[in-house]
């Protein structure tokens, strides 16, 4: 019940985060849509959320969360490295967990800035520096520790805050907030506005 309570608190400390800009917003990588939902739920009427993944079945599943709450936005399925969108598109871009599943994360968070307006905010969740979700692997199959990592490591990135924090330096970006949530962490990043 603990645990229940500790991911609710996480997943409505992101969505609140997500929706400080208000206006037009991008989650990158919908994935099973959980940050959807949470964002969806809280969204207002003058707020309006495009939820883009790779995978055709993420972005229809964001079409119905949006539906369910009779909210305004639109799924579509396309690649991160090259969104179809023009610069300054988006008052806040949002990734729930997304970029632990990125290998090329200073690829696709070049491309979120890209997207974003002057004074615009980048929110993420991710998991904290050195958390990696073995321990599921090797009780269920019996698979060292260290074997799990190795296999983990080729297909999913696993970047840390230190290196985000880096990254998103490099490409203009000021951290405005960061939360802690037990082995998770929910950051947002500012766009400097033009002067």
């Amino acid at each position: 019940m603990l645990a229940i309570a500790a991911w609710a608190t996480h997943i409505n400390y992101y969505a609140e985060k997500v929706l400080e800009g208000g206006g037009m917003t991008l989650e990158m990588t919908v994935g099973a849509g959980l940050g959807t939902a949470a964002v969806a739920s809280k969204m207002t009427d003058g707020d309006f959320l495009t939820c883009v993944d790779i995978d055709f079945k993420c972005a229809k599943t964001a079409d119905g969360i949006l539906s369910h709450f009779g909210k305004r936005g639109v799924g579509i399925a396309t690649s991160l490295w090259n969104l179809p969108f023009d610069d300054g598109t988006f008052s806040t871009v949002c990734s729930y967990f997304g970029i632990d599943e990125c290998r090329e994360i200073d690829t696709v968070l070049s491309e979120a800035v890209r997207l974003l307006e002057p004074g615009g905010r980048v929110v993420l969740a991710s998991n904290e520096s050195g958390y990696r979700r073995t321990r599921h692997y090797f009780d269920m199959y019996g698979i060292s520790r260290s074997e799990a990592l190795k296999m983990l490591k080729l297909v999913r990135h696993y970047a840390d805050k230190q290196q985000v924090d880096e990254i998103m330096s490099k490409l203009g970006l000021t951290e405005l907030d960061c939360k802690s949530f037990g082995g998770r962490y929910v950051a947002a990043y500012k766009k400097q506005a033009v002067e």
